[in-house]
């Protein structure tokens, strides 16, 4: 046995004994079998927590919805919470941030270091009593439990009192609130992330879900999901949600509802219906020529050629919105592209716009819950090359620890090379200067 397959057969055994678990067995067989590259569970999942419905809660600038996605694949609109005060005003905040001015990368004065640890600080102390991490945290907390209760009623009915163990939240594209933030509220709220690191739904995919676009059919299995992905055409999307708060414009490229990353996004707060209302019969003629100029500028600047139209809010509905949109983007995209947006108002009435978003994250929710979440990944280079010497010294792999093995063993080869190649070379010196000095 050579002593890279003995290193790797003691640190394979050493990660056995210390974890306790079942490992990985490698058979001799012909059939190529990946070496799983994530921690193992503590428990296969129960028959219960694979049929639980998924659910799904969406927070937009004006209000928050709730739906939910049962194992029979229905999926049912719950609740529109309209929100308060604090929770109009927290979102208005937030429309002029995004996660890289929330969280920067360098903080340049002392002063800023000095709050930022402060922050932090407060943060893992509000947790620890079990209070909100802070004053963000509590508004929000409040909107998803209305949104929760109002779920559990719904999965209590008739039966014993329901209680809610994982959940997936969408935020605006342009505010793209982080999983630290959902996370804070979740966990004050004894909820689980089902959207947890590295991965976070956003309005526009969460949208593009609901809709039944980017959903591969069986999700249960990775590979067949991966290679439906991969024949899709590549869709660039313009979404637009329109509330009586704002209008928000966004342009994605996309898939499937998994494509992470936005290409733009905004919210203008002074172009929601109701801030320039002239009178009883709504805002004026001026209004929606602005809503038709900013569309139209928004798209422009990007330089995407735009492939599908989604639309979302409580006032996407109306004609003039309607004719705005359309004399925004006559000329800018194909004309069977903006034939969608009669089909899409003909095909859906305005609870589906307003419930989409809620109703695409509960999608999602229960495919987290049901299918494979970062499924085991196959590495190619690496693994394949190191199986035959583990199947040769009959080593059982630990599933968790297949990575670090592999690169420990890299890294060992390696530095026997290096170590070896300076051996020769010290001895070509030596009997250099030993035929100088004869």
């Amino acid at each position: 046995m050579s002593i890279t397959t003995l290193l790797l057969a003691i640190l394979s055994t050493l990660a056995t004994t210390a974890q306790g678990t079942t490992v990985l067995e490698t058979h001799n067989t012909n059939r190529y079998r990946p070496i799983c590259t994530l921690p193992i569970c503590k428990s296969c999942p129960t028959t219960q927590q694979l049929t639980q419905p998924g659910i799904g809660f969406a927070l937009g600038m004006e209000y928050g919805t709730a739906a939910i996605r049962y194992h029979n694949k229905t999926i049912q609109s719950i609740i529109q919470v309209q929100g308060s005060p604090a929770y109009l005003s927290l979102m208005l905040d937030l429309s002029h941030t995004t996660p890289q001015t929330r969280f920067p990368d360098e903080i340049p004065t002392r002063r800023g270091k000095l709050e930022y640890v402060r922050t932090r600080l407060q943060r893992l102390a509000n947790k620890a009593l079990g209070r909100p991490a802070n004053a963000q945290t509590a508004v929000l907390a409040e909107m998803i439990t209305q949104l929760k209760t109002s779920v559990e009623d719904t999965l209590s009915a008739g039966t014993s009192r329901a209680s809610i163990t994982h959940a997936v939240i969408s935020s605006p594209d342009s505010i793209r609130l982080t999983s630290e933030e959902l996370g804070d509220v979740l966990d004050y709220l004894k909820v689980t992330n089902a959207m947890a690191l590295p991965d976070e739904l956003f309005a526009a995919s969460a949208a593009y879900a609901g809709f039944g676009h980017g959903l591969c059919a069986k999700y249960t299995d990775p590979d067949v999901c991966d290679r439906d992905e991969n024949n899709r055409p590549y869709q660039r999307v313009l979404h637009l949600d329109f509330t009586n708060k704002a209008l928000t414009t966004t342009i994605k490229g996309m898939r499937s509802w998994n494509t992470w990353g936005v290409d733009a996004s905004v919210i203008i707060a002074e172009l929601g219906y109701e801030h320039h209302s002239d009178d009883d019969d709504g805002p004026s003629d001026l209004f929606f020529d602005k809503i038709r100029d900013h569309i139209r500028n928004f798209t422009l600047s990007t330089r995407f050629r735009i492939t599908e139209l989604l639309f979302t809010g409580t006032r996407v509905g109306g004609q003039r919105f309607k004719d705005a949109v359309s004399a925004a983007l006559r000329d800018l995209v194909a004309e069977d592209t903006m034939k969608t947006v009669e089909d899409a108002f003909r095909a859906y009435d305005e609870p589906d716009f307003v419930f989409v978003t809620a109703k695409g994250a509960a999608e999602v929710a229960k495919r987290r819950l049901e299918g494979p979440v970062r499924a085991p990944m196959a590495l190619p280079t690496l693994i394949p090359a190191f199986e035959p010497v583990l199947r040769g010294a009959g080593v059982g792999f630990p599933v968790g620890l297949a990575v670090p093995v592999v690169l420990l063993g890299s890294l060992f080869v390696g530095l026997s090379i290096m170590v070896y190649i300076y051996y020769l070379t010290l001895l070509a010196t030596c009997t250099s200067v030993k035929k100088i000095l004869d």
